[in-house]
């Protein structure tokens, strides 16, 4: 049985939905009409190269657009933060009407999601990784350490409602068949399910 978006961290969302290629980090998920990915993140869609963005190089400021200058010609698919540029809505035209890409990207990126799709990607043995493993990012070259940022968790989620302590009052608290999940569930208000989930080390593994 398939874990629901809830079940599944975003970080984990996010890179499953990227295929990574020698030069365009593309998005191989959902998509909006003229070819740019979508993302659930913090209760909404919002559009996938401008998480990139805000995850590698900080807020946008406000009238600034994310533009793409992608190699061999802009993919709005790619969330390479390397082919990511700042701009207003008036450089992003004059940069597309100058490349010739304004009725074109759109094309372009329906052509890389199909190319890319989940369905023609390879499995097993002839996944990537098992043919260059080498390839792999470990180390100080793996995004968490490249973005510490994105990977945030526990109370600096700032969605959070719970604390260290109280995860660990949580615990402590929980006897099976004495005190139930419902009944701590309403105590700190959140969900039966969020409850066993922690009491059972599924949710908060860093805290002891």
């Amino acid at each position: 049985m398939g874990r629901s978006k809830k079940d599944v961290h975003p970080d984990e969302r996010y890179g499953n939905s990227v295929r990574i290629t020698e030069t365009c980090w593309v998005w191989i998920a959902n998509t909006n009409k003229h070819g740019y990915g979508r993302f659930y993140y913090n209760g909404k869609y919002t559009l996938a190269h401008r998480l990139m963005w805000e995850w590698a190089y900080g807020p946008i400021p406000d009238g600034m657009g994310v533009c793409h200058n992608c190699i061999g010609g802009d993919n709005p698919a790619c969330v390479n933060p390397k082919h990511l540029w700042l701009g207003t809505q008036k450089e992003n035209c004059q940069d597309a009407s100058r490349k010739g890409t304004l009725s074109a990207a759109r094309s372009r990126g329906e052509e890389w999601k199909k190319r890319f799709s989940m369905r023609s990607l390879p499995k097993g043995d002839k996944h990537w990784t098992h043919l260059h493993p080498e390839r792999i990012p470990r180390g100080v070259t793996h995004y968490k350490k490249l973005f510490p940022k994105k990977g945030v968790r526990g109370a600096r989620v700032n969605t959070a409602k719970l604390t260290p302590e109280l995860v660990r009052q949580m615990r402590q608290e929980y006897i099976p068949w004495k005190v139930s999940t419902p009944s701590l569930a309403r105590k700190y208000g959140i969900s039966k399910a969020q409850v066993y989930k922690i009491v059972t080390h599924q949710f908060w593994k860093h805290v002891e």
